[in-house]
């Protein structure tokens, strides 16, 4: 019997909300979503990295992140292994084969390694909103996030697509 998992709480920044339940707001949200359930087998086995082509994700490919799930003894890591243009723009640097958290301090790893690690947990999509600063301004933007679980052998979590777009809709001053 499917049981849900449980719920997230955004406890490290309450300006971030994270959902089970996708609801994406942004063309690159909506594409990726789409082109993730296309690829996911009828019997439900999860689908692989070699699923993905570039050329069919072109019209969000800026948008898209690949991370890998590297099993430690005691805890899950994630390196990513390839970012576009808007996720490095979105990062401040390039974050291209780093760790997550040796990329952002602890408050923001933290808050999205538990993302990542309920992704490759549960085996199921999660969507995140979070309202972050974007200049030395402070002017507030939305960012929308949504995290995929692929996997080798369709059953264990691997690797992980996601793709992340400001949401004009959540823009502002502080």
């Amino acid at each position: 019997m499917f049981r849900p998992p449980p719920p997230l709480t955004a406890t490290a920044n309450p300006k971030a909300d994270a959902s089970w339940n996708l609801a994406p707001q942004t063309a690159a949200g909506l594409a990726a979503w789409s082109y993730w359930h296309g690829k996911t087998a009828p019997d439900g086995k999860l689908p692989c990295r070699d699923a993905l082509d570039p050329v069919e994700m072109r019209s969000f490919l800026p948008t898209v992140f690949l991370a890998d799930v590297v099993r430690g003894a005691t805890r899950l890591r994630f390196r990513y292994r390839l970012a576009g243009t808007l996720v490095t723009n979105l990062a401040g640097r390039e974050i291209t084969g780093r760790m997550l958290d040796e990329l952002f301090e602890p408050p923001v790893a933290d808050l999205v390694g538990r993302a990542y690690a309920a992704v490759a947990k549960h085996r199921r999509p999660l969507q995140i909103n979070a309202v972050t600063f974007w200049n030395e301004e402070r002017v507030t933007v939305g960012v929308e996030t949504l995290l995929f679980p692929l996997s080798r052998d369709g059953e264990t979590v691997d690797m992980l697509f996601g793709v992340s777009q400001l949401d004009e809709s959540d823009a502002g001053q502080p």
